[in-house]
């Protein structure tokens, strides 16, 4: 017996079942509201990989001109301490002009005068002893700023200005406007109050300004280069885009917003180039493997020390890494690059023609296809195997990964599969876990409701699938035995002075015959007493259940004998008389409602139906007809062919439009097939014609004959006999079928 609290316990769990899909709603939701920027993150570092494994490829029309002219910790010890005067920067800036560079941008700043100009210096020292005799051969000499911007006049050169969060100083000069065409206000581009610009002499001699600016993501990664910032409601280039500009010769840049079948989508127009940015108005960097520009040491480039070629028409980007206030920063791939590097790679890539883009549909579908995908696993986790369950996580994971780099490959997309396998792969987890406590507390179940009940490779079987049993009810068809002793009346009035001997019987009887049932496949729905109900095909599958149900009953049948000379030496030991004992079993076949039935405070898995109440008849019966064994018509049909069976009687139940038919079960196949069996059913067939012909004389003399055939059964001829007499002086109707009307419901 189960208490109700197991399944209470069950009930617990699958309070739990919603908890994968709430997971799995809020790994969704986060990807949309994302305050941390943790799935942001997760998704940029994913994509690094991408670029690790599979970097942008080279360029198929030979080497792109962009070329870094570096103001190394080497040109820093060959020359003056950085800062440099500026006529050495003019010297270094009519050297590239020289050697024929298209563009020269400074990724740098020039925020004040040159405080090496003789002019400077004349203010610095203007208090020191003999300073006068400096004065005209100071004054005679250019000032260093001039020089330089005369430099910058003589080709197409770029200056910089650094962003700041002050409004002081003066707003940098813009060379050449940004064009925002399409849907202005879809760009979210970086806002800032003001800028630390280059001094007018310089930023007017230069034919660009660009701003100095490559933010990194929250992890310190620079992965996108802004192309235009704003200051105030100025609209700014930044260093590449106004490098790009010059480079194309164009008279102005346009950055566009577009909407195409409510997918808006980002572009930027410098000349003949068009390509892809983010709504931030940023390129998303993507770098090559080995194809870092070419960088040359501004020592070189001073000493003439280098091939001249090489600056051929390329635009050359002049950084300066010995300054201590520059530090390289993090990229996609792993490297620490300068800015200025980082600047020239973004160029290569924009003219080599490979860019990175993340549809604009992208978001929706990994959110809908982790939901979708996760759904169907946590639906499956509690309907088939886990590890089968588990495989096709794993294959459905690996396949969006694969998709998903196949199309980052071929099309530059960037689409996660990571964050919503980390939403599918929570979900089966959960699920998992919930469906692993749900196996465990109905194995738990089953080999507590059914341990008592069922053999032991029974009960070890269900508790492996628990699939097979069905808690809520279910038609099945099934076999049910009920079993009891005859005369037990004398024993119990026997040893009512010592009822320890009669428990210790009952108990013995009680497990001889629960062992029979067991070896024959059959399960014990209850004791009552001295009574057993025990059915066949419930709860596990037994194809074979009428036929094991009767094998069961004939072998209790044969040991009886033993709890019988077991009485008898408890008889003869306390002196009494020795009555033996006897069996009544009913059995019957039929289609009955299985599952757990009971209170709120107790329930058991049990079986009911018509069939049930028909088996229990017959048991209460077959007292009355005198074989031990009692079958009905269903289990007759199944087994008439391996056992001999003789039908007693048909009788008319209240409920049922056909009269029941009901058999005697004497013994196994060779019984059947013994020609002694054979003589006492013909001579069964030749009573039950004559009795339902209405001949009584004949039918009544045949009952006389036949008890002295082998088998016969005296208590069933004794009550056919007393129904003829009654018939002979009491006719029955002309409606009459043969069938007795018994007082059953």
């Amino acid at each position: 017996m189960v208490k109700t609290s197991q399944r209470r316990g069950h009930r617990r769990i699958r309070r739990f079942y919603p908890l994968p899909a709430i997971v799995l709603v809020l790994v969704a939701l986060t990807a949309f509201f994302d305050p941390a920027d943790l799935a942001e993150t997760v998704r940029a570092r994913f994509f690094d990989f991408y670029q690790i494994v599979a970097p942008r490829p080279l360029s198929q029309n030979g080497t792109i001109p962009v070329r870094v002219v570096d103001i190394d910790l080497d040109s820093r010890l060959r020359f003056d301490a950085w800062p440099w005067p500026r006529t050495r920067l003019a010297a270094l800036t009519q050297r590239i002009q020289n050697a024929g560079a298209r563009v020269i941008a400074f990724n740098m700043v020039f925020a004040g005068p040159d405080q090496t100009s003789p002019e400077r210096m004349m203010e610095t020292w203007w208090d020191q002893q003999g300073m006068e005799a400096l004065i005209d051969p100071l004054s005679r000499l250019p000032d260093h700023d001039a020089v330089f911007a005369e430099s910058l006049r003589g080709g197409t050169t770029i200056t910089g200005f650094a962003l700041s969060g002050s409004k002081d100083g003066a707003a940098p000069r813009l060379k050449a406007p940004v064009k925002i065409t399409g849907t202005p206000n879809a760009f979210r581009f970086a806002s800032h109050q003001g800028a630390v610009a280059t001094i007018p002499p310089l930023s007017w001699s230069s034919a660009g300004t660009g701003a100095l600016t490559l933010p990194p993501d929250r992890d310190g990664v620079v992965r996108a280069i802004p192309l235009a910032v704003k200051i105030g409601k100025t609209l700014y280039p930044s260093l590449v885009l106004e490098t790009l500009r010059l480079w194309q010769g164009a008279g102005e840049t346009v950055l566009k917003a577009v909407t195409i079948g409510g997918q808006r989508t980002f572009w930027a127009q410098v000349g003949a180039l068009h390509f892809p940015i983010t709504p931030h108005g940023s390129l998303r960097l993507y770098q090559a493997r080995g194809a870092r520009p070419a960088v040359l040491p501004a020592w070189q480039v001073l000493s003439g020390q280098f091939n001249s070629t090489r600056l051929k028409g390329a635009v050359v980007l002049i950084g300066a890494s010995a300054d201590d206030r520059t530090h390289p920063l993090a990229t996609p791939r792993g490297q620490r690059l300068t800015g200025t590097l980082i600047e020239a790679e973004a160029l290569q890539q924009i003219m080599n023609g490979h860019f990175l883009t993340r549809p604009a549909w992208a978001l929706w579908a990994e959110t809908g296809a982790m939901i979708v995908i996760g759904m169907l696993i946590i639906f499956l986790a509690f309907k088939v195997r886990l590890v089968w369950v588990g495989l096709l996580t794993l294959a459905l994971i690996g396949g969006g990964a694969a998709g998903s780099f196949a199309l980052f490959q071929r099309n530059g997309w960037l689409l996660d599969p990571l964050w919503p396998s980390i939403g599918v792969f929570l979900s089966f987890a959960l699920a998992a876990l919930i469906a692993t406590l749900r196996t465990a507390a109905e194995k738990n179940y089953v080999r507590k409701a059914f341990g008592n009940y069922l053999f032991p490779d029974a009960v070890t079987t269900l508790a492996k699938s628990t699939a097979q049993l069905k808690f809520s009810g279910e038609s099945r068809a099934v076999t049910v035995m009920f079993c009891d002793i005859r005369g037990l009346t004398p024993v119990e009035e026997t040893f009512k002075n010592t009822p320890g001997e009669l428990v210790d019987l009952i108990s013995e009887f009680l497990t001889a015959m629960t062992r029979h049932i067991h070896d024959a496949h059959g399960a014990i729905n209850r004791y009552i007493g001295d009574q057993i109900m025990a059915v066949w095909n419930a709860p596990l599958d037994d194809p074979a259940h009428e036929r094991h149900a009767c094998e069961c009953a004939l072998s209790m049948l044969e040991s009886l004998d033993k709890l019988n000379e077991r009485l008898e030496t408890l008889c003869m030991r306390y002196d009494v008389t020795y009555t033996p004992i006897h069996l009544g079993i009913g059995i019957n076949s039929g289609d009955c409602t299985a599952g757990i039935m009971g209170s709120d405070l107790r329930d058991d898995y049990s079986v009911l139906g018509r069939p049930v109440r028909t088996a229990s008849r017959l048991h209460r019966y077959s007292e009355h007809y005198g074989p031990a064994i009692i079958v009905g018509e269903a289990t007759y049909s199944a087994v008439h062919h391996s056992f001999a069976l003789l039908e007693i009687d048909a009788v008319d139940v209240k409920g049922s439009e056909e009269p029941m038919r009901v058999f005697a079960l004497l013994g196994n196949p060779v019984m059947k097939a013994n020609p002694r069996f054979r003589a006492l059913e013909e001579a069964h067939e030749k009573i039950f014609n004559a009795y339902r012909t209405r001949n009584w004389d004949e039918a009544l003399a045949l009952t006389y004959e036949t008890r002295n055939l082998s088998g016969a059964m005296p208590t069933l001829y004794e009550l056919y006999e007393s129904r003829i007499r009654h018939y002979q002086h009491t006719p029955p109707d002309e409606t009459w079928s043969g069938a007795f009307t018994a007082p059953l419901r």
